[in-house]
């Protein structure tokens, strides 16, 4: 499909003020973010901030669906490990990576962002799991590389952050480094 010129310039001017938007949210205090910056369970994040972590809890929710226990105690700690594992990996990014996402977080956080570019209308908290789904599915697939761009760094972050952790290598038949196995001696 060819972009008319109108088109193309509608488009980056509707992106610009998104982007522009998201990234005044990314001062959490502007918006009224989270101070708190803890996990559900109390433990200090260093990174993400209260409402960056419920967004990604969400979205983690979906996206490791058929990974993680379905029990919802269980489900939620796992979640909960992830995030914290995530959070401690997102401290050695790049500044520049730092700040991309810290402005993607932001454009989710913003009400009127949030609907304009995930099309999700309830709050994060109150979204269905169909809505969150349909939110992921339309950026993966989009016309557009910046929602395409956005959701591989999304799901590749909370994928490593999941499968980098011991308690997710035996659902793939991942037996450890091999490192691991000499010390333990599991190599006989």
């Amino acid at each position: 499909m060819a972009l008319s010129r109108r088109t193309f310039i509608k488009t980056g001017i509707i992106g610009g003020g998104l982007l522009a938007i998201a990234g005044l949210a990314s001062k959490d205090t502007v918006w009224g973010g989270g101070t708190t910056h803890q996990t559900p369970t109390g433990e200090p994040l260093k990174f993400l901030t209260r409402k960056d972590y419920q967004v990604l809890a969400t979205i983690a929710s979906i996206l490791l669906s058929g990974a993680i226990s379905q029990e919802p105690e269980s489900r939620k700690q796992q979640i909960d490990t992830t995030l914290r594992e995530l959070d401690k990996a997102l401290i050695v990014l790049q500044p520049t990576a730092q700040k991309e996402l810290r402005q993607l977080l932001g454009l989710l956080k913003i009400p009127i962002t949030r609907i304009l570019a995930a099309r999700v209308t309830s709050s994060w908290e109150n979204a269905s799991p169909e809505a969150i789904n349909s939110f992921l599915m339309r950026w993966r697939n989009s016309n557009t590389a910046l929602f395409r761009t956005a959701y591989s760094g999304l799901h590749q972050l909370i994928m490593g952050a999941w499968y980098g952790q011991e308690q997710a290598w035996s659902s793939i038949g991942y037996p450890g480094p091999p490192l691991q196995k000499i010390l333990t001696g599991a190599h006989r």
